[in-house]
């Protein structure tokens, strides 16, 4: 205190207002730059993930409305994968089927690749109608608006 008292009164008032300048300084960039910047990620996070919430009720609800469907079943000696590849062109989904592939005689697992949601949706509720349910549905969203990734496994009604 003796080194601050022995400075001459404008000294002391340039070393107080250069402390006092500091201070402010270190309480910006220790406390307030770091929370904004945090919030500002965190707000950015939470646009994204109510992008995500809204696509997802979207699907839950168009699936909720094709669960009610009945299935009829045919009869007319077609294959399941026949009928399943034969559905798929109808739908104008041919060109998204990356695979097919039986499992047993009465399921077939289907990858599609870059399909149309909303065609992928109206072809298992054509496929439904036809008996043929989906037994496991796996989709991701493609990174184009509309399009989808799906891995699904289809089977005969029982």
């Amino acid at each position: 205190m003796n080194w601050f008292q022995a400075r001459a009164p404008r000294e002391q008032r340039l070393i107080t207002g250069g402390a006092v300048l500091l201070v402010v300084l270190l309480v910006y960039l220790v406390a307030w730059e770091p929370l904004a910047v945090r919030e500002t990620r965190l707000a950015s996070r939470v646009a994204q993930q109510r992008a995500q919430l809204a696509w997802m009720q979207s699907a839950s609800a168009e699936l909720r409305e094709l669960a009610p469907l009945g299935a009829t079943g045919s009869d007319d000696g077609t294959s399941l994968l026949s009928l399943i590849d034969r559905s798929a062109d109808e739908a104008g989904l041919a060109g998204a089927i990356k695979r097919l592939a039986p499992e047993g005689d009465r399921e077939v697992r289907v990858w599609l690749g870059d399909a149309n949601y909303a065609a992928t949706l109206r072809w298992l509720e054509a496929l439904a109608r036809l008996g043929v349910t989906p037994r496991s549905v796996q989709m991701e969203r493609h990174d184009k608006a509309g399009r989808i990734e799906a891995r699904l496994l289809l089977g005969l009604a029982a």
